[in-house]
Order: structure tokens, then C-alpha cells, then sequence
């Protein structure tokens, strides 16, 4: 129940990046680039320090599953994405559904490995989970700034963004339901594969997505913002006495 719950609140915070696009589209695109530069910062750490290393530890092909992770993510963002934007006066001509695919493929991730995080222990889950929420809230700034600019009416914006946002707690309930079936042999070798699959797509999110954006300003604030959040996973990982 705990994994549930704050996949709601990864979706919540997903919701909320994407409404203050919506409808405060100034303050969510001066203050996106350090956002990201926050949200990447936790994400690199998070998956070196926490998940692949305990992902190693329980065997299986975890190191195997973080080099998919990746490339699933690219191979998504290659074939079905638009064209990416590096600064201000790029103009995206088109998008469809599918350029969602991998957004909402990448948000059902964030579920499972919540759930799997949780199952391996709550201090995992709990570091998971904040994870996921941290660059689900960029994510939903950067869906909605994408959609704000194609000036879609405010009903399809949110529209996406919902899909994208529920996608997160849906990949919670099926992992949820699922690891019943799954034998004691049969778990850590799941997990393992589950947790490598999430390091890879965060991984991904981190570099691919959020470090270009805090690239664009060149300032120590958003040095220091990413080594911020740099510093609150390796702080965690002491407190936790690991």
C-alpha cells in the first residue's frame, strides 16, 4: 500500500508541473532549468550509489537490464519523439500520439520500480520513490511546456499530461498484483532485472532529458542545485548506514 501511495504522489507531482505550465507558463519556464538541473542530479546519484548496486547484489542480469533501460528509452525517444529543442526559438512543427510513447512507457516504469524498490526494502523504496517523484514534476513542466508551445487548448494539454501522470500508479497496481504469482526463487531475480530496467531509464532521463535544459544557463546556481541533489542521495546513503 505504502508503493501505491506515493506512486500517487509521483503522478500528483507530475500533474502539478504540467497545470503550472498550464496556468503560470512564466514562472514554470524561467524556473525549469533549475529543476532539472536538481531532478538529474539525484537521478545519476540515486542509480549508482542505491539501485544498480542493489541490483548486482541480488544476482539475475540487473547490469544486463540498465544497459535496456537505456537504449529502450533512446530507441523511443528516436523513433517516436519530436525533435528535440536546445534553446529558446526552436519551433516543434508537429506531434502525435505516439510521441507520447515513451513518456508514458517511462512513467509506467517509474511505477513497477517503486513497488519493486519497496519489496527489496522500505529505506529502497522510499529513496526510489523520491527519485521518481523529483523528475516526475520537471517531467510534467517539459510535457506541458512542449504542448503549451504547439499552443494546444488547455483541455488537451492536461489530457496528455494525465495519461502520462496515471501511468505511473497503473504500473504500481499490475507490479503490485503480479509479485503474487512469483515464487521465492523466482523474486530476486525479478527484482534484480526490475531495478536494472529502472536505473537505465533514469539514467537516461538524467542525461539525455534534464541535463541538457539546466545546460542552457550558464550560472554556479545551477552548478550548485545539481550538486545538490547530488549531495542529498550520497547524505542519505550514510544516514542509512549502508
Amino acid at each position: 500500500m505504502e508503493a501505491f501511495i506515493f506512486s500517487l504522489i509521483a503522478a500528483i507531482a507530475t500533474m502539478v508541473g504540467g497545470l503550472l505550465v498550464i496556468y503560470n507558463y512564466d514562472w514554470a519556464h524561467n524556473n525549469q532549468n533549475y529543476l532539472a538541473a536538481f531532478a538529474s542530479g539525484t537521478l545519476v546519484s540515486l542509480s549508482f550509489i542505491e539501485i544498480i548496486p542493489e541490483s548486482m547484489e541480488m544476482g539475475g542480469l540487473g547490469g544486463l537490464f540498465v544497459i535496456i533501460g537505456f537504449i529502450l528509452l533512446y530507441l523511443f525517444e528516436q523513433v517516436f519523439s519530436p525533435s528535440r529543442c536546445t534553446d529558446d526559438e526552436c519551433t516543434v512543427k508537429s506531434v502525435t500520439l505516439l510521441a507520447w510513447g515513451g513518456l508514458l512507457l517511462h512513467s509506467f516504469i517509474d511505477g513497477v520500480a517503486i513497488v519493486a524498490s519497496f519489496q527489496v526494502s522500505r529505506i529502497l523504496g522510499l529513496m526510489v520513490a523520491l527519485g521518481v517523484i523529483l523528475h516526475e514534476f520537471p517531467e510534467g513542466l517539459t510535457s506541458g511546456s512542449l504542448l503549451t508551445l504547439l499552443r494546444y487548448p488547455k483541455k488537451k494539454i492536461f489530457f496528455f499530461i494525465f495519461l502520462v501522470a496515471i501511468a505511473t500508479p497503473a504500473g504500481a497496481i499490475l507490479s503490485i498484483l503480479s509479485i503474487g504469482f512469483f515464487n521465492p526463487s523466482a523474486i530476486l531475480p525479478f527484482l534484480s532485472s526490475v531495478l536494472g530496467l529502472a536505473a537505465g531509464t533514469f539514467i537516461y532521463v538524467a542525461v539525455a532529458d534534464l541535463l541538457p535544459h539546466s545546460h542552457r544557463v550558464k550560472n554556479i546556481k545551477v552548478t550548485l542545485i545539481f550538486l545538490s541533489g547530488v549531495i542529498l542521495i550520497i547524505a542519505g546513503h550514510f544516514l542509512k548506514g549502508n
